[in-house]
């Protein structure tokens, strides 16, 4: 039985993941441009868009890898297949920093950068972007765990993840994280975030 590959509406793959990603990152800036109350809803789907994009499609290369097994050899053989939307290789990514930074600069002229409202979907959208961006940096760069220095800040980071984890459970347990101001929260949570994208 043939198995055919499928791809909506005729484009290429993940043209559809792609279009929905920048309508999320679009809706989620034009709130936080508007003076909206963050939507949890909108706020978590906007992290399950970025890990996306700065994580699992990093990962992917412009080529597709089938192994082919020849006794006694494996094979590997490419299979060329567009990018989503046709765009060039990081398209996505490009236009989603470029929609924060657009949001930013927004809010600075509003003079509404530092308002709660904005920081409850801002905080954890810039510090997973930032994570991603280095660990993007990190990749490119082969000599960076070489450096002692590097090394000591990836365990001083790492430990300052956990202990906010713990510092998160201990207020979640004392019924205390409901009366943290919504930015300390999201700061605390942000920082968990970064550390997943700089990983």
């Amino acid at each position: 039985m043939s198995h055919l590959l499928v791809h909506p509406l005729g484009l290429p793959k993940g043209s559809i993941r792609a279009i929905l990603a920048l309508i999320i990152v679009i809706i989620a800036c034009q709130q936080m441009l508007n003076g909206a109350v963050p939507n949890l809803l909108l706020s978590e789907t906007l992290m399950i868009v970025l890990t996306h994009y700065f994580t699992a499609r990093q990962h992917n290369s412009d080529d597709h890898k089938i192994n082919v097994i020849n006794k006694p050899v494996v094979e590997t053989i490419r299979l060329n297949e567009p990018n989503p939307l046709w765009l060039p290789r990081g398209s996505i990514r490009i236009l989603i920093v470029t929609a924060f930074i657009i949001t930013v600069l927004g809010l600075i002229e509003q003079g509404r950068l530092f308002d709660s409202n904005v920081l409850g979907m801002l905080i954890p959208f810039a510090a997973y972007l930032l994570g991603s961006l280095l660990k993007r940096n990190k990749t490119i760069n082969a000599d960076y765990s070489n450096s002692w220095f590097m090394q000591i800040l990836i365990h001083i980071t790492a430990l300052i993840a956990i202990l906010i984890g713990f510092l998160l459970l201990f207020l979640a347990f004392n019924n205390l994280l409901s009366t943290l101001p919504e930015w300390i929260a999201s700061l605390l949570l942000s920082a968990i975030l970064y550390y997943f994208g700089s990983r």
